[in-house]
């Protein structure tokens, strides 16, 4: 979903530029964060859902970056040669 970067603040821009971002965003695409209305989505059970999911995007991340060796000497090549 399109995020409304343009329309708020917020860091996530900054960060993905530098690697790879897990983001779960519930409310409309026209929803501006860091006001009421957005507040009032993040008080929803559909909210709650998304956070769990993204708990679980996370998770299973590190479960591939642990148990692959391969993936981890990737990662660490990449690293090293100063990717982005």
């Amino acid at each position: 979903m399109v995020c409304s970067l343009l329309r708020s603040s917020t860091d996530r821009n900054e960060s993905s530029c530098q690697s790879e971002l897990i983001f779960v965003r519930t409310p409309p695409a026209d929803c501006v964060i860091h006001n009421a209305e957005f507040a009032r989505w993040a008080g929803s059970e559909m909210v709650d859902q998304a956070a769990i999911d993204g708990a679980k995007a996370l998770a299973m991340t590190a479960i591939d970056f642990f148990t692959d060796e391969e993936l981890r000497a990737d990662v660490r090549a990449a690293f090293d040669a100063g990717a982005k």
